[in-house]
């Protein structure tokens, strides 16, 4: 499940770095636009002041003109004015002449400005050698003011055209504008879609994984527990074929009275054991078992061998699989004890820790083989009681350490034993 929601997570990570990537891309190419779409504006702005300066120069051309016909005295002042109009017309037909190549009108008004610039070469001659003839003045003069009469009537045409050409780059800016951005929104929507429908699959898929892996788990816990309960039925009859035995050997001895405690203890610990359908009981409830069982050990060892018990108060409630003192007993009768049971003695300890409680169960006997416990728990040679209390604790607590069996040749062995406090599902291998 910590898998799935990484993944998630990432994914999530991903789309909004992949939006934040793609919104940077859009920022950067709207910029880029504006700076074109202002060049645009300024460029058609910038000439039609030009336009409205040269329509100016016009003005002022014709005006020195009609001055100087009316007033000759004062043609020094009107030829300046006519001059600096006729220099700034010059420049701005040579700009609007790059501006506008294709432009019909523009082409006109060139050629204007051609005839213009021959009638005036005849005005200056006239201007600066006044002895040249009176009448070669006042036809170049006429000839002059009948172009600029015709330079104006371009230009008005020429205006006209460029204001409808303003208006259709202008619109034409407009328009391409708003098919930018309805491109831009087209791409985010599509761009939307697209991460939105690969997250609710891969979150679909996420879901599907997660109750897979959920029914998986039920199942293996499932599993897992049948296995335990399996396990743990083995115990009941190990104890009944050990106690059965006994009381078999104590009617064959003639003590009646001994045998039908031993049938009393016996019923009493099946009974309590037949009860249990759990994978763990509290503590007390083992000591309880464990109690009944010692009555029937009594019986049959008539005191040879002496059981110490030391449990601390603090663990009454602790939960732990049932049926797990009483083989460690016999483990130690059949592996320690089995040659001197005279003075022998078993003790059994529950310490509290941290994490853990510690159970303890040593002997004093003669020791086990190491190689046979280690075949023993390696399943190799037959035998219930350790094996069977080693499964159980290890499908509990799969990822703990939770046995350790210590033997010494000639002073005895120790089956130490780690119960944990916490949930042991949560340390489960499914």
């Amino acid at each position: 499940m910590k898998k799935n929601t990484q993944t998630l997570k990432s994914m999530l990570l991903l789309f909004v770095g992949s939006f934040g990537i793609l919104y940077l891309f859009f920022q950067i190419l709207n910029q880029n636009y504006q700076k074109q779409m202002d060049a645009s504006i300024n460029r058609l702005t910038y000439t039609n002041q030009m336009l409205t300066e040269l329509g100016n120069s016009i003005q002022n051309c014709q005006n020195a003109l009609l001055s100087y016909s009316q007033n000759p005295t004062g043609k020094g002042e009107d030829f300046s004015s006519y001059n600096e109009s006729t220099d700034f017309i010059f420049q701005c037909t040579s700009l609007l002449q790059k501006e506008f190549t294709q432009n019909k009108n523009c082409l006109l008004y060139s050629r204007v400005i051609n005839q213009i610039n021959e009638a005036q070469q005849d005005f200056v001659a006239e201007h600066l050698y006044p002895y040249s003839g009176s009448l070669e003045s006042f036809e170049s003069l006429r000839s002059i003011r009948l172009i600029f009469s015709e330079m104006n009537e371009a230009y008005a045409r020429f205006m006209s055209s460029y204001l409808d050409y303003s208006y259709e780059k202008w619109t034409f800016i407009q328009k391409d504008f708003q098919k930018f951005k309805n491109l831009q929104f087209i791409i985010w929507g599509l761009v939307t879609i697209c991460y939105v429908t690969t997250l609710f699959f891969s979150f679909r898929n996420i879901l599907e994984k997660s109750e897979s892996e959920k029914e998986l788990l039920h199942q293996k816990e499932l599993l897992n527990e049948a296995h335990c309960q399996m396990l743990q039925m083995q115990i009941n009859p190990h104890f009944l074929f050990n106690t059965l035995n006994l009381i078999v050997h104590t009617i064959q001895s003639g003590e009646t009275r001994t045998a039908a405690r031993l049938v009393k203890s016996t019923a009493d610990l099946l009974r309590s054991s037949l009860a249990i359908t759990q994978l763990q009981i509290p503590l007390k409830q083992e000591l309880k078992l464990l109690k009944l069982y010692l009555i029937i050990f009594q019986e049959r060892y008539q005191g040879r061998i002496s059981i110490e018990l030391s449990i601390q108060e603090t663990l009454p409630s602790l939960l732990i699989p049932p049926f797990i003192i009483q083989p460690l007993i016999e483990n130690s009768l059949k592996h320690g004890l089995k040659d001197t049971l005279q003075g022998s003695r078993i003790c059994i300890s529950i310490k509290d820790y941290e994490e853990y409680a510690l159970l303890t169960v040593t002997d004093n006997g003669d020791g086990a083989n190491p190689d046979l416990l280690f075949q023993i728990l390696r399943g190799n040679i037959s035998g219930i009681g350790i094996r069977n209390i080693y499964e159980r604790l290890h499908r509990l607590y799969p990822q703990k350490d939770v046995m350790e069996i210590w033997t010494t040749p000639g002073k005895g062995t120790s089956v130490r034993i780690k119960l944990y406090k916490e949930n042991p599902h949560e340390y489960s291998d499914c």
